[in-house]
């Protein structure tokens, strides 16, 4: 997976990488979906369909691996779940966060982490 500093999500920078490490179970996909259902700060993004500007096709946005991140009923950053290309090549969580609220997202990965991979703080 190619990311750059400059990748953002509606205005919010990406903050963040969350590595989950293949397992041997291959579930990990439907392990941090439920983590998003159970955590009270992630919030599934309610899925619409709107034009692909480039291909003036009707996309489903967001992604499914995507999920808002709230403090209270504010938005503070989202996450997105990418897939490794290849069987055994460790998935990724993008952690997205405005810059005034680095801190409690931040907090949140370290947490997310804690269960399921490592967190790489972007500066």
């Amino acid at each position: 997976m190619t990311t750059t500093e400059d990748d953002d999500v509606d205005g919010a920078g990406l903050a963040g990488i969350i590595e989950i490490p293949p397992q041997a179970s291959g579930d990990e996909g439907d392990r941090w979906l439920q983590l998003v259902r159970e955590h009270d700060m992630l919030v599934v993004a309610a899925p619409r369909e709107r034009v692909n500007p480039f291909t003036r096709t009707m996309a489903r946005y967001p992604p499914p691996g995507l999920a808002e991140i709230k403090a209270g009923s504010r938005r503070v950053g989202c996450t997105i779940w990418f897939e490794g290309n290849d069987p055994g090549d460790a998935a990724e969580i993008h952690v997205h966060a405005w810059p005034e609220d680095r801190a409690p997202v931040g907090a949140l990965a370290r947490e997310i982490a804690t269960h399921s991979g490592t967190y790489r703080e972007l500066e």
